[in-house]
């Protein structure tokens, strides 16, 4: 077995380099909702408690929020996945919307993702909203996930907990802008 050691590997014509730290496509996050929270009707409410089957490479998420270490800015793919259950306040569900924010819910949108329902019969009882983007990170942003609910009749809808609600992201090998 041989071993080539290298920093630096660039194309022929010198246009592409790769150091061998940007090899690994970590950080990764990843966490699903602990437990079933309650939103407040028409209120864009940061999603805490990501805390199942939690995977974090780098201790930079906090079931939160994820801040890019330092060192580890680039390309990121982020996720973000809820389940809006509407079923105990009247099955009546106008609108599910999911953002990735970065810095907080007063912060950037990056990939929102929604269902509105119009007209007479809004009968929504459980839906899921997803959204994903792929973004340029910079050591020390924060992102985060929130969610908005609003049902007909001014009442207070959950977020599912469980795989139904999830936010994660990595880090992209080989790509730089």
């Amino acid at each position: 077995m041989s071993t080539i050691k290298a920093d630096t590997i660039q194309n022929r014509a010198g246009s592409y380099s790769l150091t061998t730290t940007l090899i690994n496509n970590g950080p990764v996050f990843y966490g699903e909702l602990a437990s079933e929270a309650a939103i407040t009707r028409n209120t864009s409410t940061n999603l805490t408690g990501l805390t199942t089957n939690e995977v974090d490479t780098d201790s930079a998420f906090d079931g939160t929020s994820f801040t890019v270490p330092s060192g580890k800015g680039g390309i990121y793919h982020l996720f973000a996945a809820a389940e809006a259950n509407f079923g105990d306040i009247g099955s009546d569900g106008e609108l599910m919307s999911i953002t990735i924010f970065k810095t907080n819910i007063s912060g950037t949108a990056l990939a929102i993702g929604e269902l509105v329902v119009t007209g007479a019969a809004r009968e929504i009882v459980r839906t899921t909203v997803h959204c994903s983007t792929i973004v340029n990170l910079a050591a020390a942003d924060v992102v985060t996930v929130g969610v908005t609910l609003t049902d007909a009749n001014g009442g207070n809808a959950v977020v599912n907990d469980g795989v139904f609600t999830n936010f994660g992201g990595f880090r992209l090998f080989g790509v730089s802008v």
